[in-house]
């Protein structure tokens, strides 16, 4: 029943920023179709359209059902905006670091030679170039997100290193304005 909720709730979710004032308007596409007066984008093919018009008549359901109120719907909702924005930033910040020289690449085939069997520059320089990007992106993101921790003021409610506290109406309260452990940001990009 949960993996079936989280479809409806992202659809209700979209509903809802495309009705919602504040979020600026969508830039024109090609209408291939109007459902209810919800215009929806030309797609590729005919299939993809009438499941792009099934999935809009859901939403609009959902939405007059009340589901985006539902308190689990909304959280679901919440959930998926914030990973889309997270994802969005990650794709943003790491674009530009993502340059590999050719000189990189042979400084670090020269240093792990051995270890990538001795196989010639030409044919591993690609696979290096890749990993060597990931690995840039990946420092620049952890550096990006510690700059963030170090200019945010972080107000602990419950210590996030102990289980949920048998008793909630006495949880632990921890200001900390920079936190000493580098983040696990690997899942996130």
């Amino acid at each position: 029943m949960r993996v079936r909720a989280m479809p409806a709730a992202l659809a209700a979710g979209l509903a809802l920023v495309a009705c919602d004032p504040s979020v600026p308007a969508k830039p024109k596409t090609d209408v291939g179709a109007r459902v209810n007066g919800v215009e929806l984008p030309r797609l590729a093919s005919a299939q993809a359209m009438e499941r792009a018009i099934e999935q809009e008549l859901v939403v609009q359901r959902a939405v007059s059902d009340g589901l985006e109120k539902d308190i689990l719907v909304a959280a679901q909702i919440e959930a998926a905006r914030r990973q889309v924005l997270t994802q969005a930033w990650f794709d943003r910040a790491a674009a530009a670091h993502a340059g590999v020289t050719d000189d990189e690449v042979r400084a670090f085939h020269a240093a792990h030679g051995p270890m990538l069997g001795h196989v010639a520059l030409e044919q591993a320089a690609p696979s290096i170039r890749r990993h060597l990007a990931r690995a840039k992106r990946a420092e620049h993101l952890r550096a990006e997100v510690n700059r963030l921790r170090e200019q945010a003021r972080i107000e602990y409610v419950a210590d996030p290193r102990t289980e949920r506290s048998a008793s909630p109406a006495a949880p632990l309260h921890r200001t900390q304005a920079k936190q000493d452990a580098t983040p696990s940001v690997a899942g996130l990009f």
